[in-house]
């Protein structure tokens, strides 16, 4: 916050895995903070690189194994050092 540019990878879809969310959704993952929730917040997005399409996973671990990869490949294109895994109680579909 405060006008900080911090790295994230960033969803644009319907969230198919969990499909409670019927309309697009744009969901910040800042690297490194799982701490920081901007459900709600306005904040501005800075699109550097498309990873792959929007998919739907059977279940919330093949959904985490993508996650950690998507991460991993956001923080090589950004170069910033790859942050600590991601656990399943840091995910929420919302």
């Amino acid at each position: 916050g405060g006008g900080q540019r911090l790295p994230a990878a960033i969803s644009i879809g319907t969230n198919p895995t969990f499909d409670d969310v019927p309309r697009r959704t744009v969901e910040a993952h800042v690297l490194g903070r799982a701490d920081l929730n901007l459900y709600g917040e306005e904040i501005g997005i800075e699109l550097v690189e498309h990873l792959r399409p929007m998919l739907a996973f059977d279940g919330l671990d093949p959904l985490l194994v993508q996650m950690r990869a998507d991460i991993e490949d956001t923080a090589r294109i950004l170069e910033v050092p790859v942050p600590e895994p991601i656990r399943p109680e840091d995910v929420t579909a919302q």
